[in-house]
């Protein structure tokens, strides 16, 4: 593949796990249906940014104060994510809950008023989906102690910290390692903390935390952006089912480390010719039962066949010289 001139954890991520995702997602730039989880779980993080900034700053980017957000944030999350997105149309968890619409407080004349649409029209109920965003925004807004953020021993420093770090290849090529950190908090004056919310359902053991790509490059990142500091934590912090945090150690050593897993990754993208599918050798040569939750398997399915099919027919092509869906005769308003 292409020699890639940005690299990101979720890229990173990505190809590791399914190169023929990355190919996918980076090489063909292909969307498949949005995930309601994904969607719904980046207006929670930007409910969460909006506070920080208004604790930071006296008020958010749109001239909100905390107090302001206490009162209204639910008003403003169902807007946002239920009235405003349709992924919950399609979502399966929302999908198998039976309707009880008689006894829902949401439901007025044939109308969901949380989805603002006709009940007849969507399959499914959303209002558990609902009580646990509301959950998850709770959570993290009040609490206390060494789980808690927003709490004045606490001194919130920057929020959706951008950063950008140089690396030079084996080959002299310059790859730009990016990313946007959710929240950086100085815990005293020799050491600050790297926040990074997950609202999904699965959490990470403590073993997977030091070995994720995403975790330790924020480690980096929070050397090379803030070197003034001699102690830099990284903190993952789960909030869908109460509030659970690891923060895994980092030794002296892992920088290098780090570089040299991102070293890795880089050669195996620009190394590869045909991108693999993730395969469940347990029930034979087929696409992995996990496809489903990565992306659209129908998607990967069309791709792989028209793939195989174009460069069979001409043994010059390679993945490099497919750059859409298009180009392998594929629309794509057919998988949105």
């Amino acid at each position: 593949m292409k020699k890639p001139d940005r690299l990101s954890a979720s890229k990173m991520k990505t190809f590791v796990m399914c190169p023929m995702k990355y190919l996918l997602s980076y090489g063909l730039f292909a969307q498949g249906k949005p995930s309601f989880a994904a969607e719904l779980g980046s207006e929670l993080h930007w409910i969460y940014e909006m506070y920080a900034q208004a604790t930071l700053n006296g008020k958010d980017e749109e001239g909100r104060t905390c107090e302001d957000l206490e009162k209204n944030w639910k008003n403003i999350l169902q807007k946002r994510a239920y009235a405003g997105l349709k992924s919950w149309r399609w979502c399966r968890h929302i999908a198998k809950v039976e309707k009880s619409c008689e006894t829902c407080p949401a439901f007025s004349a044939g109308k969901c008023g949380l989805v603002e649409t006709n009940i007849e029209e969507f399959a499914g109920c959303p209002w558990n989906s609902w009580m646990e965003a509301q959950n998850m925004v709770k959570r993290v807004l009040s609490a206390t102690g060494p789980a808690g953020i927003f709490v004045p021993e606490k001194k919130i420093i920057a929020t959706e910290d951008k950063f950008e770090i140089p690396f030079i290849a084996a080959d002299g090529h310059e790859v730009k390692l990016n990313g946007l950190i959710d929240m950086v908090i100085e815990i005293d004056e020799d050491t600050i903390e790297i926040i990074d919310y997950k609202t999904g359902r699965f959490k990470m053991s403590y073993n997977a935390a030091e070995k994720d790509i995403q975790l330790r490059l924020y480690y980096l990142a929070a050397r090379r952006k803030y070197p003034q500091y001699k102690n830099h934590m990284v903190t993952v912090m789960y909030v869908n089912e109460g509030i659970k945090s690891i923060t895994p150690c980092f030794g002296d050593n892992t920088e290098e480390g780090i570089l040299a897993e991102i070293a890795e990754i880089y050669e195996g993208i620009k190394d590869i010719e045909v991108p693999d599918r993730i395969r469940d050798t347990s029930w034979g040569d087929r696409p992995s039962h996990i496809c489903k939750y990565l992306c659209d398997q129908k998607l990967c399915d069309d791709v792989t066949e028209k793939l195989g099919r174009k460069m069979e027919e001409d043994s010059s092509l390679t993945v490099d010289d497919f750059g859409s869906l298009e180009d392998l005769d594929l629309d794509p308003d057919d998988y949105r």
